[in-house]
């Protein structure tokens, strides 16, 4: 009977791996959707500015419409804006996990030498949560900002 059991945890513990390793292997690929995404809102609103003050220049235009212009650049200034304040809360989320992690990995050691732990992790979890979801939100913003400023934009030059 304790072999039996004894293959049931090992092969619990072979699944629990492969769950982890699976759970980091899309961590990676979140991680590199999420920065595709930034990159392609910066590359969309930065793009945006300068289209803008190409057709500025270009005394050909008719019918442009200054204040429309203007409000398109500020939409497409602000959701550039949205996008840096979203990399640096995805900077803050990730400072805050990697605290909450070190503070988890000494009570992990402070039990192993049977010592009560004293780290708490709670605060910088919390952390991290807030601003992963503030990052979503400029995120949001963001992309509300371009498609605003795009409209505002098209509308001004039509």
């Amino acid at each position: 009977m304790g072999e039996t059991s004894d293959s049931i945890r090992e092969q619990a513990s072979g699944e629990a791996t492969r769950r982890w390793e699976e759970a980091a292997e899309r961590l990676k690929f979140a991680t590199e959707y999420a920065h595709a995404g930034l990159k392609g809102l910066f590359l969309a609103n930065g793009g945006a500015i300068l289209a803008l003050l190409t057709i500025l220049g270009n005394a050909k235009v008719p019918h442009l419409a200054k204040h429309g212009i203007f409000c398109a650049f500020v939409c497409f200034t602000l959701g550039l804006s949205a996008v840096l304040a979203a990399y640096i809360m995805g900077y803050v989320s990730h400072a805050s996990s990697m605290q909450a992690t070190f503070a988890r990995h000494m009570n992990a050691l402070q039990t192993a030498e049977g010592v009560p732990e004293n780290s708490d992790s709670t605060g910088h979890d919390r952390h991290a949560n807030w601003a992963e979801n503030l990052g979503f939100f400029f995120v949001v913003v963001s992309l509300a900002l371009f498609i605003s400023g795009a409209f505002v934009a098209l509308d001004a030059i039509i």
